[in-house]
């Protein structure tokens, strides 16, 4: 009988501590993708203060051209007066978020347009951005964008 209890009490026990670590999981999870509501809005406004909060001090940022840059280069180039964002959108059906503990790692397709010294752009692309959670605040520490080339373009280098 004590063996029957204890069984049930182990299982009880580990069910819950199961379900908390899902919510705490989930909890994570909506907390990035505020974080990332916020970097597109920050983007889009071109807020270096946003910006210059949301990345960590050692971020690193990797484009489709192997061109890579640190915190002060991405957000002077982000904020280049020659810049100007109509849009900014991270948020689509394959956005996805991974928690591992106080690391996080985002996945998903993006859309941006404007212009740049006058000229229209528009631009969709897939990222990686990595989170880091520190004093209670998830931070970029690296990024990673590549652009999505056109359909016939891609089925050729493929």
């Amino acid at each position: 009988m004590k063996r029957l209890l204890l069984t049930f009490l182990l299982t009880l026990t580990l069910g819950t501590a199961a379900n908390v670590l899902a919510q705490t999981k989930a909890a994570q999870e909506a907390e990035v993708a505020r974080a990332g509501h916020a970097y597109d809005t920050a983007i889009l406004k071109q807020d270096k203060a946003a910006l210059a909060a949301l990345f960590a001090d050692e971020y690193v940022a990797t484009n489709e051209n192997g061109l890579v840059r640190n915190k002060q280069d991405d957000i002077a180039a982000m904020t280049s007066p020659d810049l100007k964002f109509s849009l900014v959108n991270s948020f689509n059906p394959e956005r996805r978020i991974r928690i591992y503990r106080n690391l996080a790692v985002e996945t998903g397709r993006y859309s941006v347009e404007g212009t740049f010294k006058g000229s229209p752009f528009t631009e969709e692309g897939r990222y990686t951005t990595t989170w880091i959670k520190r004093n209670r605040r998830w931070q970029i520490v690296a990024d990673h964008s590549s652009v999505i080339r056109n359909e016939a373009a891609t089925s050729a280098i493929q």
